[in-house]
């Protein structure tokens, strides 16, 4: 996205809107965990990877219920079923694990 550059005292409005929340606590952060999780880094260890197995065993769990229901294997289901609402479960559960270990890629190796 092209950004102009604003004259001194003007802001736009985007500034305003744009806002990150610490993954541990949820507190207002300008840079992803904030200073007291930083500061913190037992809890903080604890919590991402808490978080993690439970993401992990919750896609888990709407994977295997897919494969009995479209009667694939485990790895392979490639259900695209619009009216079953497992399957955007499923798609939520993939992305927010996809999110959720790339933070732990970043902050905790």
């Amino acid at each position: 996205m092209y950004q102009q550059e604003q004259p001194a005292g003007k802001a736009s409005i985007s500034q305003y809107f744009t806002s990150l929340h610490c993954p541990v606590c949820h507190a207002l952060t300008h840079r992803g965990i904030c200073t007291d999780c930083r500061g913190n880094q037992q809890r903080t260890v604890a919590v991402l990877s808490e978080r993690l197995r439970s993401l992990e065993q919750k896609y888990s769990s709407l994977c295997q219920l897919c494969s009995s229901c479209s009667g694939e294997s485990l790895h392979e289901v490639n259900c695209i079923s619009l009216d079953c609402p497992v399957f955007f479960q499923r798609f939520q559960a993939k992305h927010e694990l996809a999110a959720n270990t790339s933070l732990r890629e970043t902050y905790l190796i």
